[in-house]
């Protein structure tokens, strides 16, 4: 389409002149003034990190490449143990403690390894008796790990760019990971191993970290700021 003025392109470091300025020729007796092309330019400013040179391209995408290995294997490892520790916690919880199936609570890891319950109504007893239990089935310990697998796939999304459409785009962190993770949820919502009709053989489990990220990405949705997404272009006209 002519816009009647040049539209130049900023790339990285490079200007390039797309589009060269054409006049309109004058008919007699027109308006001189009105059939002057404008002089304004319209300029599309990229900061992408696919306009990166090809050593840069290349080390982003290996990192990328092992952050897919990491959620398969990694998390696939740590998430497990953990996810059938929850199943045996909240099965011994609903047994000693039944007024909690109809309480509104949650369980998360902090940047100390230790175990946080949250919960509105949750009395002070409550609360000392699921740390009790998550100490009994090691919650705490397998909680931290899973969390770190998962930091460790995140940072890897991101790559040497520092930027990405994958869930490294949010900031997930050790310190905040409380405050955005609920690992409660997590688990109630990720089926166990065995007992999802995707997986064929219950001995294999590479399928599990998939649905692992798949639950995680509605909580980072949610409570995570997005901080590491790849800048769409801007367009300025000048």
């Amino acid at each position: 389409m002519d816009l009647g003025f040049p539209v130049y392109t900023i790339d990285a470091k490079q200007f390039e002149r797309v589009k060269p300025l054409e006049p309109t020729p004058l008919s007699p007796g027109s308006d001189e003034v009105s059939q002057r092309p404008s002089q304004h330019s319209t300029v599309t400013i990229t900061r992408s990190g696919y306009s990166a040179g090809p050593d840069e391209k290349t080390a982003q995408f290996a990192s990328q490449f092992e952050s897919m290995q990491t959620w398969m294997q990694d998390v696939t490892q740590t998430a497990t143990p953990f996810i059938k520790a929850m199943e045996a916690l909240e099965t011994k919880a609903a047994f000693e403690l039944p007024w909690m199936l109809t309480q509104d609570w949650e369980l998360s890891v902090d940047a100390n390894n230790e175990v946080v319950v949250l919960g509105e109504n949750l009395s002070a007893f409550d609360i000392d008796t699921i740390k009790e239990f998550a100490g009994t089935f090691d919650i705490a310990a397998k909680g931290a790990a899973m969390r770190d697998s998962t930091l460790k796939a995140m940072e890897q999304d991101r790559g040497p760019l520092m930027m990405t459409h994958g869930l490294g785009r949010f900031d997930l962190t050790k310190d905040n990971f409380q405050d955005i993770v609920q690992l409660r949820e997590l688990a109630a919502n990720t089926p166990a191993i065995g007992k999802s009709p995707y997986n064929p053989n219950p001995e294999k489990v590479d399928y599990f970290g998939s649905f692992v990220a798949k639950t995680l990405t509605s909580q980072l949705e949610l409570r995570a700021e997005v901080r590491y997404d790849v800048p769409p272009p801007i367009s300025l006209y000048i």
